[in-house]
C-alpha cells in the first residue's frame, strides 16, 4: 500500500501503473493522486473530491465557496428535493476548483463531472461554459454551482487567517436541519 487511500478505484489505478512499469521498465509511470474522488452509498449519497472547507481553513488558504441546492434546478424541483446540495470550493481567483462535495441522489455520478475537469486542469469557466448542459437534468446542479463561482467577486473570498470565527465559517455551510432520516 502506498497511500492512505484505501479505495478500490485507487487500487485498480495503482495496479495499472505497476503492470505498465513491469512491462516497460525504460518508460516508468507514476501514480497521479490529484483529484481522487470517493463516494458513500448511503441515503442520501455523498460524493466528494479535493479539499474540504475545514482543510482550507486549517491550511490558511483563501478560497471561494458556493452551495447549489438540487431543488433550485428544474430536475430537483420536479423531484421535490428540498435537502440535497452541491458545495464547491475554488481558489481565491475563482479560476480553479479546489474541492467539490455533493449530498443527494446520484452524488457519485455528479461529482465525477468535476473530477474530470480537475484532473484535466480545466478552469471553472471552461467547465461551466466549455460544454452544453442537458436541460432539464440533474447535472444542472453542477453547472449552476460552477456559474455561481463565476459570479462571485473579490469580496466573496474567505481569508481563513482573518475569518476563523465559527459564525463566519458556519454561514457557508448549508442548513441541513430539514434533513430527516428515511425509514
Amino acid at each position: 500500500m502506498t497511500t492512505n487511500l484505501q479505495l478500490k478505484h485507487v487500487a485498480n489505478a495503482e495496479a495499472r501503473v505497476v503492470a505498465h512499469n513491469i512491462v516497460n521498465p525504460d518508460n516508468l509511470k507514476t501514480m497521479d493522486y490529484s483529484a481522487v474522488p470517493y463516494a458513500v452509498f448511503t441515503s442520501p449519497q455523498v460524493g466528494t473530491v479535493g479539499a474540504t472547507e475545514q482543510e482550507l481553513i486549517r491550511a490558511g488558504v483563501p478560497y471561494r465557496v458556493v452551495t447549489q441546492r438540487y431543488g433550485d434546478v428544474a430536475y430537483g424541483w420536479a423531484a421535490e428535493d428540498t435537502t440535497s446540495f452541491a458545495k464547491l470550493l475554488a481558489d481565491q481567483t475563482g479560476e480553479r476548483l479546489l474541492g467539490a462535495h455533493i449530498v443527494g441522489n446520484h452524488a457519485s455520478i455528479l461529482v465525477q463531472l468535476l473530477v474530470q475537469g480537475m484532473r484535466l486542469g480545466s478552469t471553472i469557466l471552461q467547465m461551466a461554459r466549455g460544454q452544453l448542459w442537458i436541460h432539464p437534468a440533474l447535472s444542472e446542479v453542477v453547472e449552476n454551482a460552477l456559474l455561481g463561482l463565476l459570479e462571485q467577486g473579490a469580496d466573496d473570498v474567505i481569508h481563513p487567517a482573518t475569518n476563523t470565527d465559527s459564525e463566519t465559517v458556519g454561514h457557508h455551510i448549508p442548513d441541513t436541519s430539514a434533513v430527516r432520516e428515511q425509514p
